[in-house]
């Protein structure tokens, strides 16, 4: 007699097959609301983006409100995209407008009528999508086309505001680069005796830091025994990254 794999597991072999996501469905709590059977598909800068699998519709849960096991799976499953959320991340899906010495500029190029956006809620992994305009990538790879229309999909991260000389007038567009921004890399940190360490913080709870050094080993230090300035630049630095889970 023949022995037959149970159904579950068949189902299972087809879906992985196939190439479906197979995420286990589950239920979120927004604001005290039960919502069943969502699957965590996006992070915004407001929270974790769930989908309804009865409706289709998006749910961002706040970070706030979002459960350990939550956070965990954001941490294990979906950490490139909580780094771009993190660092205020830029996607960029366009055509090349313009190459100068300063970098090359980027035309977001308009979503056809009836086409499904890229991402859900405005981001895609945890990146803001720039549907409009002009930008300017400074430091874009080298592998990378930069001939009039070639297109041009990147991440991106905010330097700063320009202007950009379109021959009739300027335009001020955002600036980026492919780098993350120097608050969120490897630095020194000086303590009240005057030794440096060079690290990264991760997070802050009452007077205890947690860094990772540059082999991505993590420790405690206490924030009273940094010296002024970088007890002010913890300070800063926790402004951007306090609310979001720890990579």
């Amino acid at each position: 007699m023949k022995s037959r794999l149970p159904s579950c597991l068949v189902m299972l072999f087809f879906c992985l097959y196939l190439g479906f996501d197979t995420q286990a469905a589950e239920t979120i709590t927004i604001d005290g609301n039960t919502i069943r059977n969502c699957t965590l598909v996006e992070l915004s800068s407001d929270g974790a983006i769930y989908q309804s699998g009865d409706t289709n519709e998006y749910h961002t849960v706040p970070w706030a409100q979002l459960t350990p096991v939550q956070q965990s799976v954001i941490r294990s499953q979906h950490g490139t995209a909580l780094v771009n959320v993190i660092c205020d991340a830029r996607y960029i899906d366009g055509t090349v407008f313009h190459a100068n010495k300063d970098g090359v500029v980027v035309q977001m190029v308009p979503k056809k009528e009836g086409e499904k956006a890229t991402g859900a809620n405005g981001f895609y992994q945890g990146a803001r999508v720039i549907t409009s305009g002009l930008v300017l990538i400074s430091d874009l790879p080298l592998d990378m086309p930069r001939s009039g229309g070639d297109p041009i999909k990147a991440f991106g991260f905010f330097k700063k505001k320009g202007l950009f000389d379109m021959g009739i007038a300027a335009q001020e567009i955002e600036f980026l680069t492919t780098l993350k921004p120097e608050w969120y890399e490897i630095s020194e940190w000086k303590n009240s005796t005057g030794n440096v360490m060079k690290a990264r913080l991760l997070g802050i709870k009452g007077d205890k830091a947690l860094f990772a050094k540059e082999d991505n080993s993590r420790f405690v230090y206490s924030l009273s025994q940094l010296d002024a300035a970088s007890q002010k630049k913890a300070a800063e630095i926790q402004e951007k990254i306090g609310k979001f889970p720890v990579p």
